[in-house]
This record gives structure tokens, sequence and C-alpha cells, in this order.
């Protein structure tokens, strides 16, 4: 069974979060990569929700690999 998906976008600001059990969390921090960081590398399997969460943004924070 697939583990539940948690993708955290933070934009100008902090993320704090605390998980328990499984779970698969993925932080996008925009600030960072405006900054200068690479792109948050993801597996596909994070192609649905990151669409979802981020939009058109997807290749300019997310790299698949």
């Amino acid at each position: 069974m697939t583990k539940p998906k948690v993708l955290i976008h933070v934009v100008g600001g902090i993320a704090y979060w605390t998980v328990e059990g499984g779970v698969d969390v993925v932080l996008v921090d925009e600030d960072n990569i405006k900054a200068g960081d690479a792109p948050v590398p993801i597996t596909h399997e994070w192609t649905s929700l990151a669409a979802t969460a981020l939009g058109d943004e997807v290749p300019r924070l997310c790299k698949f690999v």
C-alpha cells in the first residue's frame, strides 16, 4: 500500500510541520529556489499532487527523478 503524501509549499515564510506515522513529505520552498537553490527533486509518484498544488510552476520548482 502507498503511504499518504503531503506537499508543503512555502512562499514568503517559514513552514513548521510534525508528522506521526507513515507519511511521505516533500517541502518546496519557493523563496529558496528564487534565491538560487535547485528545484526540489521528487519522484513521478508526486506528479498529480504537484500539479494540483503548484500548477504551472511545477517545472520551475520541481525536478522529477
